[in-house]
């Protein structure tokens, strides 16, 4: 065998795909069989044809570049990345090595060799995204931490703002300025307390209820509810199941989830534009990576939000579910709704997708894991508070405004409190005089029609209310 079939067998057989082209006009000469596992072509089919013709548009004046840069320098050897186009219509991503060998006699072209590398590019980017929510995670997770602890304390705080302004509320006359100067306290306190609820739900995860939910019925309640604080030139089109779809849920976060995104799509249309909201059932037959989440193989009841509002670009997507990201002017937007949106989602075995565009709006879609049980009946009932007839109560908070405002609203209700601010101070005077504390104190639930404090407690501070305690 001679030196020119030994090269040209090796070439040939070879795994990479290799081509020579004419120094001019970058027409093809000869391109081995390798090329067409890379590009589907057969070497009849290329033939004649220019090398730019099958790369992508967006690589062809670089590739251009390198060959013009490449043809002043005899020997020259280039190596870059660029991407090809198949037959199929698809696309390739390939290391690109040119060779210039116009000086050899042999050869009197150039030569190029196309290394399929889409594989590793694929799971570069796979990759890529992988870490990048694990940071999103992590720093999610470290903020909620941070806001929690914060969020804590503040709320010892407005425990006893919240106790105090409603005794003031209820202690002045009807009308009176001084009713209005604490109802005003009361409101903005209930607030902040609205806003560390807000805070302390996100930082600590909390998964609620988990019972079985109507979808549609919440979907349908929480629209119609809506309906009448839309701007006139806002539309509202709905499109909800004639059969109900059922979830496992706690049915408030199921309502904020509606609400939030609802409330976002509205102020990102501004005066006019079209809400549509929508809810299906579908079967997820293989695993789906989306942007933020990872659908899995099951059943769902999809909810879709849609607006025709400004839309989002890419570095804001990247950073919606972080929490207190917001786009909104400030004082408009705490950036915890949809940090709130994907915790509970994500809690609650679902997933979410979010597709937008500048000037084409926003679309998110929540996949939430399809149940065929029917809601259980709710027999809770609402019962009479029960107040004291001099039993003493042992108070102990090492928060000096909460064990004041327990210890006054003890008294109101008939108890005699006994305060402690911490623990170890009550443990002896327990031990040492246990008979003084009376036991027999309420037990059952408090279903007060009256505001409820941030921390679930109840206004009227019933003690040993194992809901409100």
């Amino acid at each position: 065998m001679s030196a020119e079939e030994r090269y040209r067998a090796m070439v040939e057989r070879s795994s990479d795909a290799v081509l020579l082209v004419k120094p001019a006009d970058g027409g093809i000469l000869y391109a081995n069989p390798a090329f067409e596992d890379v590009t589907g072509y057969t070497a009849e089919e290329l033939h004649g044809r220019e090398v730019a013709e099958l790369l992508h548009p967006s690589h062809r004046d670089a590739q251009l570049a390198h060959r013009a840069q490449l043809l002043r320098s005899p020997g020259k050897i280039t190596t870059h990345e660029t991407v090809v186009l198949h037959k199929d219509g698809s696309s390739r991503w390939v290391e690109s090595t040119m060779t210039n060998l116009l000086h050899d006699l042999g050869v009197g072209g150039v030569v190029m060799n196309f290394r399929d590398m889409t594989e590793r590019k694929l799971a570069d980017a796979e990759r890529a995204r992988l870490e990048q929510r694990l940071r999103t995670a992590e720093k999610m997770e470290a903020v909620g931490r941070l806001a929690g602890g914060i969020a804590h304390d503040f709320n010892n705080i407005l425990g006893g703002i919240l106790g105090y302004a409603e005794m003031l509320v209820e202690g002045t006359e009807h009308g009176s300025a001084l009713r209005r100067y604490a109802q005003n306290v009361l409101t903005a306190a209930q607030r902040g307390s609205d806003l560390v609820e807000q805070i302390l739900s996100y930082s600590r995860s909390q998964r609620g209820k988990r019972i079985p939910v109507a979808l549609d019925r919440i979907a349908a309640e929480t629209l119609e509810a809506m309906r009448g604080t839309l701007a006139p030139g806002i539309r509202l089109k709905e499109e909800l199941p004639a059969v109900p779809l059922y979830v496992v849920g706690d049915p408030i976060q199921l309502h904020r989830i509606l609400m939030n995104l609802c409330a976002n799509a509205i102020q990102a249309m501004g005066a006019t534009g079209l809400l549509r909201v929508t809810l299906d059932e579908m079967e997820v037959a293989q695993e789906r990576k989306l942007a933020q989440t990872t659908l899995h193989a099951g059943l769902y009841a999809r909810l879709a939000i849609e607006d025709s509002g400004a839309g989002m670009d890419q570095a804001t997507l990247a950073r919606i579910f972080e929490p207190f990201f917001t786009t909104k002017e400030i004082g408009k937007g705490t950036g915890l709704g949809l940090a709130l949106v994907y915790g509970i989602v994500t809690d609650s075995g679902g997933a979410i997708d979010v597709e937008t565009a500048l000037g084409r709006g926003s679309r998110f879609t929540i996949y939430l894991p399809r149940v065929e049980s029917p809601p259980r009946a709710d027999d809770e009932r609402e019962h009479a508070i029960a107040g004291g007839n001099g039993e003493r109560v042992m108070v102990v908070d090492d928060e000096q405004a909460l064990v004041a405002i327990l210890a006054e609203l003890l008294k109101r209700l008939g108890y005699e409190p006994l305060v402690f601010g911490d623990g170890r101070a009550a443990l002896a005077a327990f031990e040492a005089e246990p008979q003084a504390l009376t036991l027999s104190l309420p037990t059952r639930s408090c279903r007060s029609s009256r505001a409820q404090s941030s921390r679930g407690r109840c206004a009227n501070a019933v003690p040993m209310c194992p809901s409100c305690w």
